[in-house]
């Protein structure tokens, strides 16, 4: 997933790029590993977007490439 880094991916139409990625590990039961991306909006701003919102909404990760 680092290969993300510095990349145009596209979420249910919305573009983002991506300034880093980070994974969280099952640490208790009942928990799901989570990929954490930290994103910016072509409005320039910053978000977080975990990948358990994302599964809950039907919704996938799409490389776009390295422009809006």
């Amino acid at each position: 997933m680092s290969g993300l880094v510095g990349k145009v991916i596209d979420i249910g139409g919305d573009r983002y790029r991506v300034l880093a990625v980070a994974f969280h590990p099952v640490i208790r039961m009942g928990s799901s590993p989570t990929w954490h991306f930290l994103v910016e909006t072509s409005d320039g701003q910053i978000r977080e977007i975990r990948s358990e919102f994302l599964s809950g909404y039907g919704k996938e990760i799409r490389i776009v490439g390295d422009e809006w």
